[in-house]
């Protein structure tokens, strides 16, 4: 049986992590939606900070590019990981659902507001300039929350799973043996 997973969540939820031990049990590698500002000279944060709206734009091209990819193929397996914000932008959010129709699995991971901020780097001592970060972190994942909702096939909370249990769960619940 061939099956493709798109991974939505927030940062600090486990897309890496779960999505590298799908994609090594599926023999694919991982697709990350990053990985085109990742390969610059320059960091993602940078390029945001550089030009946040080209930035944001190409992320959300080639978001939807991987995600129309894993149904272009029905007989691929693919493993693609998406950026918090991707679900936001219309373009992308109507890929996923239309891969969805042809099968592709889009599977949520979450985990709680204190383990996705600690994960995020949100535990240490930030500098007084940046005002409540937790609170904008909150109202963020909120906002992402809303835009996941009616998208996924499955959510699986990973504040207390490891990724190899999640996905065992993953592959389960998509009858993958």
């Amino acid at each position: 049986m061939s099956q493709s997973f798109v991974l939505i969540g927030p940062s600090g939820s486990g897309k890496t992590s779960v999505g590298r031990v799908l994609a090594t049990r599926l023999g694919v590698e991982l697709l990350d939606a990053s990985e085109e500002l990742k390969g610059q000279d320059i960091s993602v944060t940078q390029a945001f900070v550089q030009d946040p709206d080209a930035a944001q734009k190409r992320l959300n091209s080639r978001s939807r590019e991987l995600v129309e990819l894993t149904s272009k193929n029905p007989d691929g397996k693919y493993v693609v990981e998406l950026p918090p914000s991707a679900p936001l932008d219309t373009a992308v959010r109507s890929a996923v659902e239309g891969a969805r129709k042809r099968g592709v699995s889009v599977i949520y991971l979450d985990a709680s507001l204190e383990t996705l901020a600690r994960r995020s780097g949100l535990g240490a001592p930030q500098p007084g300039f940046l005002g409540t970060p937790r609170a904008w972190f909150k109202e963020l994942n909120r906002a992402l929350q809303e835009a996941y909702e009616g998208l996924y096939d499955l959510h699986c909370d990973t504040t207390h799973a490891d990724p190899d249990a999640l996905a065992d769960e993953i592959m389960r619940a998509s009858a993958i043996n």
